[in-house]
């Protein structure tokens, strides 16, 4: 037995069949009808209706026994810096390697361009307004108060973990993030958690053993968040120099002095004295530094895994919370616009035993969709009426949206796209633009919208009213708690308070 210390919660006896789901009851003993649920799940159930009366086909067979899950988050990782997505440069091999043995969805975007509400909708399968997870303690959705409080994720919602647990697992979670914590109630559902504050992921060796322990008591859900790629940006001098010479970090480009002005403060640390800050390539090459960080020690895990045959077993999820920007869109990290620098994410599931593997989809997909999935190959028995994704192997209906929302200081812009076109818009006041991400992928230039493309632009206005207008929208009241000195310190060192 691993002697690393951690946090544990005792199972609760009949936890699901004494939840709730917005005041509705829930869980394996309960069957709700869709004349119980709200508009929104009744739309949905409509949809699925409509699939099995046309006969179209799941991809996932049921498995017996259901495979270990370990669903692995790299923070802030923007998906076009792997070489599997097209980076030029040896940036990242095991990762490369894992999207050869795995299902590699192209196109998957974040419901949030930072960690607190991206996760949060993660974890539940639910939009930014729906879960409420929106405000950086009193920084951004809040009135200022005398006491610095944060939004906690509201036991009302059923949590990934919890799910999955339900079902029969063993669940346990491990992060570097701060956000990611008991007290913010991301901790719902785990077994054993250990956060940053009790000392986070551990080594690859540690990670390895804790595996090792966890396949004793199969299955197992296992979630691990890395924070090698996050900022401020790490420099080692060899790997800085390779990755510098990649075509895929574009030309050189000065950054205006008004540029500078918005960088971060804690993005200036001294390893940052080791590279011209006024050049942004070199901003770029140091964050692929840290991407390249991330993948050797993703690489030693892999091995490890590989080697004690956990792969024969175990299903495994690589994805990223959000991306980052460089001055795109005239800004820097991340949380600030909600452009596809913020929102493309990587998204690799390795199924057991490598099946599927080198599998590439290109279809549009989004987080949220990830907890259904799972949840179907976990086999777990019930639909959760609060998810708004849908299983990512099980044809989807046509015209699906991606939305996004949760803009630090701007709570009422949502973004909504296809794969062809996308609107960012404020909702209240009716201010809005129009991409044809045909003409300007990289969303560069404001569209017209002609006349072509008028009946998406109109289904995009249709899918932000939608989710801004179902009764859902904010109802669930998240919990406010007071924050300790020790977590405002690890905010600020992450740039999330000056």
């Amino acid at each position: 037995m691993s002697n690393i210390a951690a946090t544990t919660f005792p199972r609760r006896a009949g936890a699901a069949t004494a939840r709730t789901f917005k005041g509705r009851p829930f869980g394996r003993n309960c069957r709700d009808t869709v004349a119980n649920l709200g508009p929104s799940v009744q739309r949905g159930a409509v949809a699925i209706a409509l699939v099995v009366l046309l006969g179209l086909p799941s991809c996932i067979p049921k498995v017996d026994p259901p495979p270990n899950i370990i669903v692995i988050v790299i923070d802030s990782l923007r998906a076009d810096y792997l070489g599997s997505q097209g980076f030029e440069g040896a940036i990242s091999p095991h990762l490369d390697r894992f999207a050869a043995e795995s299902v590699t969805f192209t196109q998957c975007m974040s419901q949030a361009p930072w960690t607190k509400p991206s996760i949060a909708s993660l974890f539940t399968s639910t939009h930014p307004t729906t879960h409420g997870m929106n405000s950086n303690l009193d920084t951004f959705w809040k009135q200022p108060t005398e006491v610095d409080e944060i939004e906690v994720l509201s036991p009302d919602f059923i949590t990934l973990a919890e799910a999955v647990r339900d079902a029969g697992y063993t669940t346990s979670a491990r992060s570097d993030n701060p956000w990611l914590s008991e007290v913010n109630g991301y901790a719902q559902g785990f077994d054993r958690f250990r956060p940053t504050s009790k000392g986070g992921l551990g080594s690859p060796k540690a990670i390895l053993e804790h595996v090792a322990e966890l396949r004793g008591e199969a299955p197992f859900f296992l979630y691990l968040h890395f924070m090698d790629v996050h900022a401020p940006y790490p420099y080692r001098a060899n790997k800085f120099r390779e990755l510098s010479a990649s075509p895929s970090l574009g030309g050189k480009r000065r950054i205006e002095p008004a540029e500078a002005q918005l960088r971060p403060a804690y993005m200036n640390t001294p390893q940052t004295k080791r590279f011209d800050i006024g050049e942004l390539r070199d901003w770029k090459a140091s964050y692929a530094t840290g991407v390249a960080l991330a993948d050797a020690r993703l690489g030693v895990i892999f091995d490890g895994l590989r080697k004690s045959n956990a792969l024969d077993d175990t299903l495994i999820v690589v994805t990223s919370d959000h991306g980052e920007e460089f001055l795109e869109h005239g800004q820097w990290e991340h949380g600030k616009t909600l452009c596809n620098h913020q929102l493309h994410v990587p998204l690799m599931i390795r199924f057991a035993g490598a099946t599927r593997a080198g599998t590439q989809d290109s279809r549009l997909v989004r987080l949220i969709d990830l907890m259904p999935t799972l949840l179907k190959l976990a086999n777990h028995e019930e639909a959760l009426p609060q998810m708004e994704g849908h299983d990512l192997f099980t044809p989807d209906e046509e015209g699906l949206v991606a939305l996004a929302s949760g803009l630090k200081g701007h709570p009422t812009f949502v973004a909504a796209q296809t794969r062809d076109a996308k609107l960012i818009w404020d909702y209240p006041s009716g201010a809005l633009r129009f991409f044809d991400l045909s003409l300007s992928p990289a969303e560069q230039r404001v569209s017209a919208a002609p006349s072509e493309l008028a009946s998406v632009r109109e289904r995009l206005e249709a899918a932000i009213r939608s989710l801004a207008d179902q009764p859902a929208y904010h109802a669930a009241a998240p919990l406010a708690e007071p924050m300790s000195e020790r977590k405002l310190e690890k905010f600020r060192a992450l740039g999330y308070l000056e």
